[in-house]
């Protein structure tokens, strides 16, 4: 079995000064995120590993998600602006049995990934800013074999 938790970024700040790639979160994007992260935790999930997308407010994301479950994250850049949705799959098929990987991500991708790993548009309206999709591999991993166990929003 391999769970795949995928999250989108908290509330990032609204600030046209800033690119893309600069902006932060938000004090009510970390609160919403921390309160997501402990619901998890509630849920059960146990994080083996988190990747985060490299862009600011995903690894910020990531660093609250962190804290609540004493889990470090690993940037990714497949999650990022270069979204690689096979080089993410292989990874996730060379993850140890009975993992839990987290992934912190951006819309549309991250909810177009999820969509590819349980082979349906479960998700078609996206994931809200830091809610959590859930999908576990019982047995192989590969696209259209996941299940969508739940979806979380704040």
């Amino acid at each position: 079995m391999l769970r795949v938790v995928a999250v989108r970024h908290a509330k990032p700040v609204e600030d046209p000064s800033l690119s893309d790639e600069e902006r932060s979160l938000s004090e009510e994007g970390k609160i919403v995120q921390k309160k997501m992260a402990e619901e998890l935790k509630k849920l059960g999930i146990h994080p083996t590993e988190m990747w985060s997308s490299p862009l600011l407010r995903a690894k910020q994301t990531a660093e609250i998600i962190g804290e609540v479950f004493g889990v470090d994250y690993e940037t990714e850049s497949s999650l990022g602006t270069a979204f690689n949705e096979h080089e993410l799959m292989v990874r996730l098929q060379s993850c140890k049995p009975n993992s839990t990987i987290v992934l912190v991500g951006h819309a549309p991708t991250l909810a177009d990934f999820c969509n590819e790993m349980i082979g349906d548009e479960l998700l078609a309206d996206g994931i809200a800013k830091s809610g959590a999709a859930i999908v576990e591999f019982s047995d192989k991993v590969a696209f259209g074999l996941g299940k969508l166990l739940n979806y979380i929003h704040p």
